[in-house]
């Protein structure tokens, strides 16, 4: 299990599983707009590893950044987490194929 650490606490990393993605996007976070807020998916996936809310996170790590840390860590598990979920990269290629389409129409239409 993937584990980082933030305010030299440990936790342990969430599986990009269905419940993760449907908590996301409780939380704003959608899946075709991830690579656009990479600080709010950073800030919401923490919150869910962490069992607390988005301000809470958002708190936690603007203590760590502020003491010298960085969210390298964190992003280099939730990447990894996103890259081994089946699930994560089968919902993935799907909303490609819909942006892809999407992209073609609006083309088509000028």
């Amino acid at each position: 299990m993937n584990k980082f650490t933030v305010n030299n606490k440990t936790y342990n990393a969430k599986e990009f599983d269905f419940d993760l993605v449907c908590d996301l996007e409780e939380m704003d976070i959608q899946i075709s707009t991830i690579k656009n807020k990479p600080m709010a998916l950073a800030r919401a996936y923490f919150a869910l590893c962490v069992g607390g809310d988005k301000h809470y996170a958002g708190q936690e790590m603007q203590k760590h950044i502020l003491n010298g840390g960085d969210f390298d860590e964190l992003m280099d598990v939730m990447n990894d987490e996103m890259e081994k979920s089946d699930f994560f990269q089968a919902l993935s290629k799907t909303e490609d194929a819909e942006v892809a389409a999407s992209q073609t129409a609006e083309k088509e239409e000028k």
